[in-house]
């Protein structure tokens, strides 16, 4: 397999799919594609993309999705149109999307367990739950995240198009019969006492340890400006052997905590912290992990949360060095609202981390 990414500074849409196409033309090492993946900002004209795309690639085979930052190898990109390209030994990959939960999805992913999935999911919150709910009867291999949404005249745009369809409510999936291995990367520091989730639905904590959900997170507010101060500070749930970090999302005073993610009663957690620091130090350690598990990869998918982008700062091309010079392949990715990794047999939401998978060639 080859894989190779382009992106354009270009303002217009057409231009910018122009100016990408004259890059994989020029390049050498690259002289046909088999899938392209477009990540493009939500302040394009959502209905112009699917046109233009197959306009000027010719092609039926790809995905377009929107992200504000997506990530090129070893820097984050700012509303800028981002694609990656690629080329198979064989055919290697299946494509697979639907606007509901049922038999279908599940039979896909149970009948070609053996493939890597990667999964796009719009920001639906009872979509995602359902995704989350399903069970297997074997192991399942699935990495994705959710597409993040951005206001745009009063318009929350987060969607993706393939085939002709502009899907605002949606999950797709593009399956390669690759080799590959995975990483978690989080890196904060439990801290304080456990508390119990007495009272939650969806993604709203009510009560803990029987007192009022928010009298806890008003008073971590009280010398901070914005919810987003508390991005530093993730609540670590702790289920089913593992450590599932939980981004605050809002606080209703008197009335309940509201994360991006599902939250469920009788759950245990604990406070976290981290920063820059941490994380890349952290960061670092894991990554040369996964390098002695697979040595060598094509292509480096990441899908890392907007909270983890608001706590490296200065730091986010850091990371994305880190993990794109360590592996030593080309890196493609963006800024999710969640990000979702198969454990054993179901999918569970992880916020705040940053999911790293590395496909190659047998």
């Amino acid at each position: 397999m080859i894989a190779r990414n382009y992106y354009s500074n270009n303002k217009v849409l057409q231009f910018a799919l122009e100016d990408i196409y004259i890059q994989f033309k020029n390049d050498i090492f690259l002289d046909k594609f088999d899938f392209i993946i477009f990540s493009i900002p939500p302040t394009f004209d959502i209905n112009d993309i699917n046109s233009d795309i197959k306009k000027i690639f010719k092609t039926n085979n790809y995905f377009a999705f929107n992200a504000t930052n997506s990530f090129y190898n070893n820097k984050v990109l700012s509303n800028k149109i981002n694609a990656l390209f690629l080329k198979f030994n064989k055919k290697d990959f299946k494509t697979f999307y639907t606007n509901k939960i049922d038999e279908k999805i599940k039979s896909y992913i149970k009948n070609n367990n053996n493939y890597l999935h990667l999964i796009f999911v719009t920001y639906d919150i009872d979509l995602i739950e359902e995704l989350v709910n399903i069970k297997f009867q074997k192991n399942i291999n699935v990495i994705g995240g959710v597409i993040p949404q951005k206001l745009i005249d009063d318009v929350n745009i987060g969607y993706f198009y393939t085939n002709n369809e502009i899907v605002k409510k949606g999950i797709f999936i593009l399956s390669l019969n690759l080799s590959f291995d995975s990483e978690i990367l989080t890196g904060y520091i439990p801290i304080g006492p456990e508390y119990r989730i007495n009272l939650a639905k969806q993604n709203r904590i009510y009560v803990i340890e029987f007192k009022d959900a928010s009298l806890i997170a008003t008073s971590l507010m009280k010398k901070l400006d914005t919810i987003q101060d508390l991005w530093k500070s993730p609540i670590l749930i702790k289920k089913d052997n593992l450590i599932i970090p939980r981004t605050f999302k809002d606080i209703k005073e008197n009335f309940y905590i509201e994360f991006f993610g599902k939250i469920e009663n009788n759950e245990v957690f604990q406070m976290s912290f981290g920063n820059k620091e941490i994380l890349i130090n952290n960061d670092k350690k894991q990554i040369k992990q996964l390098k002695k598990r697979i040595t060598t990869v094509d292509i480096i998918f990441n899908f890392s949360c907007v909270a983890r982008e608001y706590i490296l700062e200065d730091k986010e091309n850091q990371e994305l060095e880190i993990i794109s010079s360590i592996l030593n392949a080309p890196l493609f990715g963006f800024y999710t609202f969640g990000e979702l990794h198969s454990i054993d047999n179901r999918i569970v939401l992880f916020n705040q981390s940053s999911l790293i998978v590395g496909v190659k060639s047998e």
